[in-house]
């Protein structure tokens, strides 16, 4: 079990930071209206986007390993450490285009601002549906994460873990995943006052430096993913 998380704990934690997620969440707890009701509701949503995508990518990926196991143990091996180095190769592409961006001075997609922000939370339907639905339209945009949490679930789905372990990791990666998104909340909970001079500076700054975090997480990432596929050739 822990040489599972050990090997998850890099991807988790690169999935984690999200400055789409995070000013999104922030900018929601500063509302008048019912923040924190509407901060959990926007959570549940991104929390059930990114555990379907994990779900099926445990599913999709387990059936490969499984039908590559077939052939043989080095065959199996090589498939999924060719797998990591492509995932890296697209992180690192990903990171360059970020980058590129930067220098342009382009706005970047994976990057949201109040007016972005807002529009993520459709207009019509009720309170619940409408911040549970922009939860998961945020996630579903957050490309950056998926791609990094995809590789996580490669890992989860080897067959030399068992089932509960499989859970265990699966439950490990999308919760770390997730850290953004439930930690602001859970301090909005408990101080609602204090969490609010912490966050809204953090979510300013997080909103003028998204565009370097983004590229930063993208290239380490991927450069672990190509060491680690590359490592075991």
């Amino acid at each position: 079990m822990s040489a599972l998380l050990a090997k998850l704990t890099p991807l988790a934690l690169g999935a984690a930071v999200s400055p789409v997620m995070l000013a999104a969440t922030i900018l929601i707890l500063s509302g008048r209206e019912r923040p924190l009701r509407r901060g959990v509701l926007f959570a549940l949503g991104a929390t059930l986007v990114i555990s379907a995508i994990g779900v099926f990518a445990l599913f999709a990926m387990g059936a490969a390993a499984g039908n590559a196991g077939e052939a043989g143990g080095q065959t199996t091996r090589s498939r999924t450490d060719s797998i990591d180095v492509a995932f890296g190769v697209l992180l690192i592409a990903l990171g360059g285009r970020q980058v590129t961006r930067i220098l342009r001075g382009r706005s970047q997609p994976d990057v949201i601002d109040d007016d972005d922000a807002e529009a993520s939370v459709p207009e019509h339907g009720s309170p619940a549906v409408k911040y549970f639905a922009g939860g998961a339209a945020a996630m579903l945009m957050n490309f950056s994460t998926i791609v990094i949490y995809i590789p996580g679930m490669r890992i989860v789905a080897e067959s030399v873990y068992t089932g509960a372990e499989q859970v265990v990791g699966f439950l490990f990666m999308t919760l770390v995943a997730m850290t953004l998104v439930f930690v602001p909340i859970c301090l909005y909970a408990v101080a609602p006052s204090a969490a609010s001079r912490v966050l809204e500076p953090v979510g300013r700054w997080t909103k003028d430096h998204s565009k370097e975090i983004g590229a930063v997480i993208l290239f380490v990432v991927g450069v672990y993913l190509i060491f680690k596929g590359m490592r075991a050739h």
